[in-house]
């Protein structure tokens, strides 16, 4: 049996030394005679169980690193090998790295502890195994809670590498399906309601567009916001990721940004253009308060003075979103069409 396949790993990341790391079993411990897996339910009994003492200080238990389990499918983060190697470093070396977060499980009726939070850490110590180091013990201390509420710890450990967008709404979606309401999510994860609707409209998007995220290729808040746009307009999202990655690879770069996919509803202000406009406009509210309370029902049109400073703003207003409209209209003009060389050259 191998329990430490199971360990999700970027494929722009994977070498030869951590597909080793990952792929050996290591040897089990010495359990003491008569012991019944399914009477061991918390640290503290299992402590009890083995030939080799198990050394505990409050709730620390320093363990054996055989013991630890990885459950397949179950860690929210992908593993990043070069933030294992450092991890790996403070092991050898001897700096401090906060224990490891387990839960007593039984795995082929063999007491095990599964990896609740610290699977780069675990990842770390295998690497230095490999690599000759001996590996006494290592820290761990107890999670008690249900699975939510273990998905609830990964996403919101700070012990841990940062989640990633895509990995939090992966940890949402897991919940959802667990039968909670986002509003629960929300006050667990400390995650406002429209982050969390953000984060699993990308989640079900097209595997084509996540897969773009995931190659840093564009931002996450950025494609969510196409993806939103794109529902309005009836446009496919991807088509239109794929149009902005072309102009970006055109102008020497690598990754889609807003300036390479132009907003349909973007206002061409900036906003303290529009806090100007607005302020100055507040000079009339009164007198346009008035007209609109004496608009009779067979009027079409009202007669409103206003002073030639406002005359000539508004003027300004509305000659820079007509030359703005213009400029959109002559980009879609000579627009050049994509040819299928281009789109398969972002595809690779």
């Amino acid at each position: 049996m191998n329990t430490n396949a199971a360990i999700s790993t970027n494929s722009s990341q994977q070498n030869s030394n951590m597909s080793k790391v990952l792929l050996n079993e290591l040897p089990y411990p010495t359990l003491k005679k008569n012991t019944e897996a399914h009477n061991i339910s918390t640290l503290r009994k299992m402590s009890d169980a083995f030939e080799e003492k198990v050394c505990s200080r409050g709730d620390i238990y320093r363990v054996n690193v055989e013991l630890l389990y990885v459950q397949e499918g179950f860690n929210l983060r992908e593993i990043d090998t070069e933030h294992a190697g450092r991890i790996k470093n403070s092991y050898v070396s001897g700096v401090y790295v906060p224990p490891i977060v387990v839960k007593v499980i039984t795995v082929d009726n063999l007491p095990r502890l599964q990896i609740i939070d610290g699977h780069h850490r675990y990842c770390a110590l295998r690497m230095a195994m490999e690599e000759g180091c001996t590996i006494k013990g290592v820290y761990v201390t107890e999670f008690s809670g249900s699975q939510q509420l273990e998905i609830v710890n990964m996403l919101t450990s700070s012990e841990g590498k940062p989640l990633a967008p895509l990995e939090k709404a992966d940890g949402f979606h897991r919940l959802l399906s667990m039968g909670w309401e986002k509003k629960e999510i929300a006050r667990y994860t400390n995650t406002s309601v429209v982050t969390i609707n953000r984060l699993l409209r990308l989640f079900r998007a097209d595997y084509r567009i996540t897969d773009l995220v995931r190659k840093n290729l564009i931002t996450s808040d950025l494609a969510i916001e196409i993806l939103l746009e794109c529902e309005e307009t009836n446009q496919e999202a991807y088509d239109v990721i794929i149009a902005g990655l072309q102009k970006a690879t055109d102008s020497g770069k690598n990754k889609v940004t807003r300036k390479f996919v132009p907003s349909a509803k973007k206002v061409p202000f900036s906003k303290k253009e529009i806090h100007s406009v607005f302020s100055q406009l507040s000079e009339i509210r009164t007198t346009i308060h008035d007209k609109v309370a004496d608009i009779q029902e067979n009027d079409e049109t009202v007669t409103v003075e206003m002073p030639v400073t406002i005359v000539t703003l508004l003027n300004d207003v509305l000659q820079k979103f007509a030359n703005d409209e213009s400029a959109a209209s002559n980009d879609d003009e000579n627009e050049p069409s994509k040819t299928e060389s281009n789109t398969e050259a972002i595809q690779a």
